[in-house]
């Protein structure tokens, strides 16, 4: 009779993991979709282009919002999870993690609002130069074809 409750203890443990783990997918999506919608933000600011600006600061500001919904979820499973606790630390190390970069994403779009005239060349072929950057960096670091993923 134990063994059953075992067997029943281990599949609704393995059920609430998948969960987590799709969640985990989730926030890895809506986190990649922040940073892509705050590159277009970016572009569309040395364009020239006012209104396709608004319209991506806007977009990053929905995902933040999604980031953090999904976040607080995780965090509530994971705390009545039954996974180890380096299992649950390993998790909740890397869910603070892209809330860090959904929340920074954010906050650097709720700067770029204020943008609205050109700045001198100079500034603006640098801002483009580190955008890039970022934006290639989190490419690297969500790229599906990578088995691993790097925590920042």
């Amino acid at each position: 009779m134990m063994r059953e409750f075992g067997n029943i203890f281990g599949w609704l443990g393995r059920k609430q993991e998948q969960v987590i783990l799709k969640d985990a997918q989730s926030h890895i999506d809506v986190t990649y979709d922040t940073v892509v919608n705050f590159k277009n933000a970016i572009d569309s600011y040395i364009k020239g282009d006012l209104e396709s600006k608004k319209k991506f600061i806007d977009k990053v500001n929905e995902c933040e919002k999604e980031a953090d919904s999904i976040r607080s979820r995780m965090v509530d499973l994971l705390s009545e999870s039954p996974l180890l606790p380096p299992d649950r630390e390993d998790l909740m190390h890397f869910v603070k993690s892209l809330d860090r970069i959904t929340d920074w994403t954010n906050g650097a779009a709720r700067l770029l609002v204020f943008l609205e005239e050109k700045m001198p060349q100079d500034i603006m072929d640098n801002l483009s130069v580190a955008t890039d950057i970022i934006f290639e960096c989190t490419i690297e670091t969500f790229n599906s074809d990578n088995n691993s993923l790097i925590c920042f």
